[in-house]
């Protein structure tokens, strides 16, 4: 009782002290800084292998219509800033067959390769095999995206054709063509 009796009489004596407003807290301001760098990443493929089925026809052995539009997806891609897709296709060429085909005869079959879900223009890509089996052209089938995408890549086939029309195909069990689907950050 008699500190608050002290209390009260230094606060009566000393004007002030006991409505004295409250000191501002101090504070300090932290600022959050990172980064995310430019990347791309690759889905998985539903098939890493397309079978196109019979290649010829079993009357004049040329090249058979190729039913339907072959594909294969590539889920979960994505790009966190602009990029560049790019579509490759390489003839499908008779792997067990040496040498040079006879004349009339081909070792390679074309096709057209084309991407689509990702980007506009699509991009394509038409193989350029000649008849001994080597590929002839360069190739450029690309679409520039300007933003971040995360989509999914369908990639179909038409368009199969030999080197030289009415070409018979040489005998092989295994005619393989590859396609390569690139993503590119934009820089």
């Amino acid at each position: 009782m008699r500190n608050q009796l002290l209390t009260l009489a230094a606060a009566v004596l000393i004007p002030g002290l006991a409505f004295a407003s409250p000191v501002a807290p101090a504070t300090a301001t932290v600022t959050l800084t990172g980064s995310i760098g430019n990347a791309c990443h690759m889905g998985d493929l539903s098939s890493s292998q397309i079978s196109v089925g019979t290649l010829t026809n079993s009357s004049d052995g040329t090249l058979a219509a190729i039913s339907g539009s072959p594909n294969t997806t590539i889920t979960g891609s994505w790009c966190n800033v602009g990029s560049k897709i790019t579509i490759s296709a390489l003839p499908m060429v008779a792997q067990g067959y040496s040498g040079s085909p006879p004349s009339g005869f081909t070792k390679a079959v074309n096709y057209t390769a084309t991407e689509s879900g990702w980007g506009a223009p699509t991009p394509s890509d038409t193989s350029q095999g000649t008849t001994s089996g080597a590929d002839s052209g360069s190739h450029s089938g690309s679409a520039d995206v300007g933003t971040a995408e995360a989509n999914t890549i369908t990639v179909t086939l038409s368009n199969f054709t030999a080197p030289v029309s009415g070409s018979r195909l040489v005998a092989d069990n295994n005619y393989q063509g590859t396609i390569t689907v690139t993503l590119t950050a934009a820089s």
